[in-house]
């Protein structure tokens, strides 16, 4: 463990050192609960939303095989887009719009850093 910080919500937010650590508390979870607190619950880091520009509306965000081409055009890891969303509801959409803004989330923070920079 590299670092451990209280949050806001009274949780500790424990930072492991690589991603074998973070693996082996996910895969250990249990006994480390029950040696740390009766009450302790190790949870997955939430995912990082990024805004994503002038997406063609043909994208589903509902359908898992558009979030796997996007990380496969774009050489992310697979996997690493949990899900997204439209920006404005479809219903909202002007009826020649070709394009929309979307969210899309991602499961670490090197990967959406990657997608903002790119």
């Amino acid at each position: 463990i590299a670092a451990a910080s209280k949050i806001s919500t009274g949780g500790i937010l424990y930072e492991v050192r690589t991603r074998e650590g973070a693996d082996y508390l996910r895969q250990n979870s249990g006994a480390f609960e029950e040696r740390y607190h009766p009450t302790a619950v190790i949870r997955d880091r939430q995912p990082c939303p990024v805004l994503a520009e002038f997406v063609p509306i043909q994208f589903d965000p509902d359908r898992p095989d558009d979030l796997r081409e996007i990380e496969e055009v774009n050489e992310y890891e697979p996997n690493s887009i949990t899900r997204a969303r439209w920006i404005r509801p479809i219903h909202r959409r002007k009826p020649n719009q070709r394009v929309a803004h979307a969210i899309l989330y991602f499961r670490d923070p090197q990967t959406a850093n990657s997608a903002i920079t790119s």
